[in-house]
């Protein structure tokens, strides 16, 4: 039939986020963030770091440091240094860990194949319950993720000069990952969506607001309350 014979879809154009990342130099880090679609990449050294506001970042990214402070609401990715969060401790240090497994559901791991990865030295953590292991080894975990509030931390607890990792497949995947998915534009990703289909939808407006009001073709408005959370 002529009526099928044509289709159509809307594309949206993905928006460019501000991502900083906090490091002496680290050339692995920075060329890829430097070829990251859609990312507008600030660097500074650990000396001269200051908490951002809130909402300046869309990812925050610390290499082998993180302030003594602890680390405020945003999204956070860590490289080789413990997470400053209450829960989080250091057990020593593991030796060439063996990869057990990793957890191919979670955003961050999407299309990464770790069997290959080679770890010389990681540091041995104990993570709190609220976390979760998404690259795991037999001696401990090596990636955690952890979610609290409007706190968002994802965590390697190797330094990649440490592994053979940044010239593994994985490693730009596993840092584009991040970008998309812990990014001010993650809960917006744009994707197919059938008539019924479930928006998750995140604020950068502050303070928060109360509620999302949308107003809906018959003219009623539908109204989703924040409640101290900036998305829903």
């Amino acid at each position: 039939l002529a009526v099928d014979n044509s289709a159509w879809a809307v594309l949206a154009q993905r928006p460019r986020q501000k991502v900083l990342l906090v490091s002496e130099g680290n050339y692995f880090l920075e060329r890829l963030l430097n070829t990251e679609p859609g990312v507008e990449l600030f660097k500074v050294a650990p000396k001269d770091f200051q908490a951002p506001a809130e909402g300046e970042y869309g990812l925050v990214i610390l290499d082998r440091w993180a302030p003594n402070g602890g680390l405020g609401e945003g999204r956070w990715l860590l490289f080789g240094i413990l997470p400053p969060v209450e829960g989080f401790k250091t057990l020593g240090e593991m030796e060439r860990p063996v990869i057990l497994d990793w957890v191919r559901s979670n955003p961050l791991m999407r299309f990464a194949n770790f069997s290959n990865l080679k770890v010389a030295k990681a540091q041995r953590w104990d993570c709190p319950p609220w976390s979760q292991t998404l690259l795991e080894s037999v001696e401990g975990p090596l990636i955690v993720q952890a979610r609290r509030g409007r706190l968002s931390v994802a965590a390697v607890s190797f330094d990649l000069f440490q592994s053979d990792w940044p010239f593994r497949l994985s490693f730009p995947i596993f840092v584009s990952n991040a970008v998309r998915a812990m990014g001010a534009e993650g809960l917006g990703e744009s994707r197919a969506l059938r008539p019924g289909d479930a928006v998750a939808f995140r604020t950068a407006v502050r303070p928060v607001p109360e509620a999302l009001v949308t107003k809906l073709p018959d003219g009623r408005e539908d109204r989703q309350g924040f409640h101290g959370e900036d998305s829903v």
